[in-house]
């Protein structure tokens, strides 16, 4: 992390939380992260959140892509648009 801009993800309660909450970060983008529904499909993003959830002493469990699917049709967002141009940042 960087302090006062972005929190580390070590320790983080937001990543080690409800797998809805930060799949919510990577689908929304937050503060200056971009969002990366329109790049990253639901496995993609529950792959990225599994790693995060697991590395640097972080011990949650993975992240399911159907739980990413759920939280991306609570959000009312489309699916990826699967082409390179896809992420609009």
């Amino acid at each position: 992390g960087i302090p006062g801009a972005s929190p580390a993800l070590a320790g983080s309660a937001r990543v080690q939380g409800a797998p809805a909450e930060a799949a919510e970060v990577l689908l929304k983008g937050r503060g200056g992260m971009p969002d990366f529904s329109g790049s990253l499909d639901d496995a993609d993003i529950a792959a990225v959140l599994s790693y995060v959830r697991a590395s640097w002493g972080n011990r949650a469990a993975p992240v399911a892509d159907t739980e990413v699917g759920a939280q991306r049709l609570a959000l009312q967002l489309p699916p990826p648009s699967r082409n390179r141009f896809g992420n609009k940042h």
